[in-house]
């Protein structure tokens, strides 16, 4: 879908209508947005105004490529540029021209290929992987890998200033490096607003496409979380209880985030490749999302989803994202979800014979309700039992959807499939 420069134009020429010049911040119940620039000073937009901008901003955001490559906050800066220029000079009125040159063809020049380094923590690499778009680097390769570009970069302007622009680069590097157990390299073409932000997006949808699987390396009381910085950390908390009985007095110490790393070598990799098919299920982020299919997009949401279960900070988190990742398996998208739909289609993906579909529906009956308990009643009190049971029904159905050889194209379809086991 794209969009519409007419009603760009006409909501921003209109939304000047509601603007005032200054920082007027004196009534907090009025919905504002000031804009300010070093040429012009600053002006205010007022209730009307503020809902025409952003109506202007979400249209041009209906262009994938802008809403994927360049992003919300560099639109957002572009549009505030234009329309405090245009509020201040004899002429007011936006015209189609306007928008593409002063916005469009602006953001768009600042699309480029970018390398970024991110850091990740707690995971012990065994030397270099390459995991879809991602390569994951141990420290001491990061360092050496982005010297290298920094090295090889062509700064601007005079030799001197090159050389004062590399030094204040290797000290970044070095600075920054440490952040991190390891780090995930990408290679992203973006706008340079949106370059951190879209890396980011494609390195979390490969560690939750690994760290989805976590249960099947290491059993959950090592605690070996590995992810983002904003992701995992560690820390002990200790708790006293003190009872009336003789004696009662007690504290406990608990871990919570990780203990010891998730280590990732040759046989890790060997795993992920022929037992979970991982390259199978990233293959869709070498692609602009909009050429994803709907099953695609499912499923990889699914990893996300049971991904993030495992550095949830509580365990009905934790569960209600493994009923997440199979729902989104096997509910499509504007279908409703419901306990026939999720039990009935979760036995008949996974389960091999009928004795084994039946036990699987019940279980996911039962665990289906505890989900709408913690959705619906903000209910808390779940088991451990309960979540590691639906954790790896998700699994196994993951693992069922990424290694069907059967080529889909809609996810209602595979799911129109399944229904049809029934009957067989």
């Amino acid at each position: 879908m794209s969009y519409d420069l007419s009603k760009v134009a006409r909501a921003l020429t209109e939304s000047q209508q509601f603007a005032e010049p200054g920082m007027n911040l004196s009534d907090p119940k009025t919905n504002l947005r000031v804009i300010s620039s070093q040429d012009h000073g600053s002006i205010t937009i007022r209730d009307n105004g503020c809902i025409l901008f952003n109506e202007a901003v979400h249209e041009l955001l209906k262009d994938e490529d802008l809403a994927e490559l360049v992003g919300q906050e560099a639109i957002e800066n572009e549009v505030k540029k234009l329309v405090i220029a245009k509020y201040f000079s004899d002429n007011r009125t936006i015209d189609r021209e306007e928008i593409k040159t002063s916005i469009i063809k602006r953001v768009k020049e600042d699309i480029g290929d970018w390398i970024v380094f991110h850091p990740i923590i707690n995971l012990d690499m065994k030397g270099a992987f390459e995991i879809g778009a991602i390569r994951f680097l141990p420290l001491e390769m990061a360092l050496a890998e982005s010297t290298r570009c920094v090295m090889s970069y062509a700064f601007p302007g005079e030799a001197d200033d090159q050389e004062s622009q590399r030094g204040l680069g290797l000290r970044c590097i070095h600075m920054a490096i440490g952040n991190g157990n390891c780090y995930a390299r990408v290679v992203v073409r973006a706008h340079k607003q949106q370059c951190i932000n879209h890396s980011k997006i494609m390195v979390e949808y490969i560690i939750n496409a690994v760290r989805a699987f976590s249960s099947m390396f290491y059993n959950y009381s090592e605690k070996r979380i590995f992810g983002l910085p904003e992701e995992v950390s560690s820390n002990r908390s200790w708790t006293i209880s003190i009872g009336t009985p003789s004696g009662s007095f007690n504290t406990t110490n608990e871990l919570h985030g990780f203990e010891r790393p998730f280590v990732f070598d040759k046989d890790v990799y060997a795993r992920l490749c022929k037992v979970i098919n991982i390259s199978k299920l990233v293959a869709p982020l070498s692609r602009v999302r909009k050429t994803w299919n709907s099953l695609e997009s499912a499923t990889l949401s699914a990893a996300i989803s049971l991904g993030r279960s495992v550095v949830a900070p509580r365990l009905d988190q934790a569960f209600l994202g493994c009923a997440i990742a199979i729902e989104r398996l096997l509910i499509p998208d504007g279908s409703e979800s419901t306990v026939e739909r999720f039990s009935d289609r979760l036995a008949l993906l996974i389960g091999n014979n009928k004795d084994q579909r039946m036990q699987i529906a019940k279980s996911a009956r039962r665990l289906y309700d505890l989900r709408s308990r913690i959705v619906h009643a903000a209910y808390t009190s779940i088991e451990r039992s309960d979540h590691l049971e639906l954790e790896r029904l998700a699994i196994y159905a993951l693992l069922a959807v990424i290694n069907d050889e059967t080529v889909y194209v809609l996810h209602e379809a595979f799911c129109l499939q399944l229904n049809a086991k029934k009957y067989e």
